[in-house]
């Protein structure tokens, strides 16, 4: 895939998801390991974290989840009039 070969080069890879189905593409092609920034909203967080398996109550949970999971990750958290949170 793609993101395996930006890998291999050493390549950022930013994947902001566009919608909650196209969030969970990147897990089920087993990319996200290999994705440097992510810039989801709140509810694509979660739609990941859920297809994920985890089922987690807040922003922060998620975030510190996906951060364990995915140490080369920085969360860039959309959250509308609020702001943006950056994990």
């Amino acid at each position: 895939t793609i993101c395996k070969i930006a890998n291999r080069y050493k390549k950022p890879i930013f994947f902001e998801p566009t919608s909650q189905f196209k969030c969970k593409k990147i897990v089920e092609a087993d990319s996200l390991k290999y994705v440097t920034y992510i810039k989801p909203n709140a509810l694509e967080l979660k739609v990941i974290c859920d297809f994920i398996g985890q089922k987690l109550d807040t922003d922060e949970q998620r975030c510190q989840f996906l951060i364990e999971k995915y140490p080369n990750l920085t969360i860039i958290l959309t959250k509308g009039k609020d702001g943006v949170t950056l994990a």
